[in-house]
């Protein structure tokens, strides 16, 4: 991550930090859409809201102001002249806290529904754990992303305490390496002990660890190669540890993309096939359930027919089905999908799909509050939105459209200056997070709600993974009180969905909101 020239400054009241969210519910009958055979997304019904909320401000609500449904005055939805249907943060959502200035009641969200799963798992109950998603990167254990400290995140109790507070059920990149660890069995040992105290709480939670598609020289050469990773593939045992050189593309393609010595693998190749097996089956032996792969289409590019892929995953999953928790792994990677053909069958890869939530900026002023004005649109550059592919689930359902998630993404991009490209995958000039942290307390309240509430309405099987600990893009400067105490801090490198107190004095206060949002069913 890197330094940049803009400062975000937070100020907080105690009736802010203490104020709590009443319940919400999702309006059943608010603009659908299903997606087709081909992907196109049919509207069902149409909002009878025609003012368009790119008109309007944001402002605070009245006190006592209650929680809005689905579509309402303040948040109007618009199907434009060329059938894409786009949405803006709106007036009146822009504080939606109680005045009260009560005590937050620390009393974790409860789901009953069915989370059960042993062996494949089944369409609703993907959907129900998706619905309950976060992305905290290393709530258990990382190494070398970005400016993440290395090793057992040092705020685990605090962030273990927030995810039973708001009642997370898929606790994403919970376990990751990125660059070299200091101590390769110490990762899996702490990563195992991680998901033992998760698992001690709930049993039926989910971990989601990372393999991603970053190859460190100084990482995979020290690693040995255990005798049953060449069994899986049908290869004589050799004592010897991983050959980077091995991994690489033929033609050059990604190497030294991330850095000297640190390359995309390619998956044709038999080498980085068993790399990525190897850190998946360590990775469910130490309890989790999820494991993402990044930007799969790079480690893929060099084999059109995926046969590299689909003979790696098909090892993860034989490996998954003996010494998985439920004998099930849940496998994705940032596509809109990914398929081959089988028994005369379009067949998925992966248990579904992920993707940056892609917020399209408009050419509008700054608003005075320092509000960037965003919007979501289907067809947007590459959202997801209307394109998940269906086909054959890898656990034997069908589906015209897989199940997805989409999330505040970080790519580590800043702007240097004001005059920064429109349209692309960095509103107003920032990633995806940082953008969303750079925005007034109360506008992150608004944004996060009518996210939210666009994708339920629209998209059954989509799902907006809330960020609860996601790397930023530079050092923010936080600012805020507690009680009669000012507390400013230099160089904050997350974006903390905590509660600020005095056990998270990092936090950026969207646990409430968060929540509250969990608390009815979709």
């Amino acid at each position: 991550m890197r330094k940049g020239k803009w400062i975000l400054v937070f100020f907080f009241s105690l009736s802010l930090l203490f104020n709590s969210c009443a319940p919400e519910k999702t309006s059943d009958s608010s603009s659908k859409s299903t997606v087709n055979d081909s992907g196109q997304t049919q509207q069902t019904q149409e909002s009878k809201s025609t003012t368009s909320a790119a008109e309007k401000d944001i402002s605070a609500p009245e006190k006592g102001s209650q929680m809005l449904s689905s579509v309402s005055s303040s948040q109007k939805i618009d199907a434009n002249s060329s059938g894409k249907t786009v949405i803006q943060v709106s007036s009146a959502t822009a504080a939606q806290s109680s005045s009260s200035g009560s005590a937050v009641t620390e009393k974790p969200n409860i789901d009953n529904r069915n989370f059960d799963f042993d062996g494949p798992i089944s369409e609703e109950v993907l959907n129900n754990y998706l619905s309950k998603a976060v992305t905290h990167n290393g709530l258990v254990t990382s190494a070398g992303y970005g400016t993440v400290p290395p090793g057992k995140n040092a705020d685990f109790d605090e962030d273990f305490r927030m995810l039973k507070n708001i009642g997370a059920m898929f606790y994403g990149r919970a376990a990751h390496v990125w660059g070299t660890p200091d101590d390769e069995e110490q990762h899996f040992q702490d990563a195992k002990q991680g998901a033992d105290k998760v698992h001690a709480y709930n049993s039926k939670i989910i971990l989601q660890a990372c393999v991603f598609e970053a190859i460190y020289e100084s990482h995979v050469q020290s690693v040995p190669i255990p005798g049953w990773v060449f069994e899986a593939f049908g290869l004589p045992i050799q004592k010897r540890n991983f050959r980077y050189a091995d991994m690489l593309f033929s033609d050059g393609r990604y190497v030294n993309q991330w850095g000297n010595g640190c390359s995309v693998p390619d998956l044709s190749k038999t080498e980085a096939q068993m790399w990525m097996f190897y850190r998946c089956a360590r990775y469910i032996d130490s309890g989790y359930e999820a494991i993402h792969m990044g930007q799969m289409m790079l480690m893929c590019s060099g084999d059109s027919n995926l046969n590299g892929a689909v003979k790696t995953v098909k090892a993860i999953r034989k490996y998954a089905s003996t010494h998985a928790r439920r004998h099930w792994v849940l496998l994705d990677a940032h596509t809109h999908g990914m398929t081959y053909k089988e028994g005369g069958q379009t067949k998925l890869l992966l248990d579904f799909h992920s993707y940056p939530i892609r917020p399209k900026d408009l050419n509008q002023t700054v608003k005075a509050d320092g509000y960037q004005p965003v919007i979501l649109e289907t067809g947007y550059i590459d959202s997801i939105f209307g394109k998940s592919v269906g086909g054959v689930h890898p656990a034997g359902w069908k589906t015209d459209s897989n199940p997805f998630l989409v999330e505040f993404d970080n790519s580590g991009y800043e702007a240097n200056d004001r005059d920064y490209p429109k349209g692309t995958y960095h509103p107003w000039g920032y990633d995806e997070i940082t953008w969303f942290a750079r925005q007034p307390a109360s506008r992150r309240t608004a944004v996060i709600r009518e996210f939210y509430r666009w994708i339920n309405d629209r998209y059954p099987n989509g799902h907006l993974q809330f960020p609860t600990r996601v790397p930023l893009a530079y050092g923010f400067e936080l600012k805020y009180t507690i009680g009669n105490e000012s507390v400013t801090l230099n160089n904050i490198y997350y974006f903390k969905a905590n509660r600020q107190s005095q056990t998270a004095i990092e936090g950026f206060g969207l646990e409430d909101t968060l929540k509250s949002l969990w608390k009815s069913p979709r």
